[in-house]
C-alpha cells in the first residue's frame, strides 16, 4: 500500500475524528434501547410486501449482541451468529487500518523538507559546480 504524503497538521483532526467515530459504533449500538428499536416502523420493502426477509431484525440482533444478550439476538434474527462476528471483524479491521493510516501520515509529516535521492543530489551538485 503506498504511503499517503499529506501534512500531518491538516489530517490529524480528520483522522482523530474518524477513529473516534469508528470507536463509537459499538458503544452506540450497546446504548440504543431495544424498546426504541422495537417501536420503529418496518422499513424493509420485502417485509411490507409480505415476503420473508433474511435481514429483518438484524439491527435489533446486533444491538442485543452488543449488550451481550446473544439469546435475544438469536430471537430477533437467526443469522445473527454469522453476521455479528463478520461485522465485528470488519469493524476491527477498519479501526486497525485507520490507526495504521494515522501512523503513516504522522511518519510522513516528520521530515517536512523535501529530500532528493542520493543520486539526484550528487548530479545536482555536479551541475551547480559545472563539473
Amino acid at each position: 500500500m503506498p504511503k499517503v504524503n499529506r501534512s500531518s497538521k491538516s489530517s490529524d483532526p480528520l483522522n482523530a475524528l474518524g477513529i473516534a467515530a469508528l470507536a463509537a459504533i459499538p458503544i452506540v449500538a450497546g446504548l440504543v434501547p431495544i424498546s426504541f428499536l422495537e417501536r420503529m416502523p418496518a422499513v424493509c420493502l420485502l417485509r411490507r410486501m409480505g415476503i420473508p426477509c433474511w435481514g429483518c431484525g438484524m439491527t435489533r440482533a446486533v444491538a442485543s449482541a452488543a449488550r451481550g444478550d446473544l439469546r435475544r439476538a438469536w430471537k430477533y434474527n437467526k443469522l445473527s451468529p454469522i453476521v455479528v462476528p463478520i461485522l465485528a471483524w470488519l469493524w476491527w479491521r477498519q479501526v486497525s487500518l485507520s490507526f495504521r493510516a494515522a501512523e503513516t501520515v504522522e511518519e510522513s509529516g516528520r521530515g517536512e523538507g523535501a529530500r532528493l535521492p542520493d543520486s539526484s543530489r550528487s548530479s545536482a551538485l555536479r551541475n551547480d559546480t559545472g563539473v
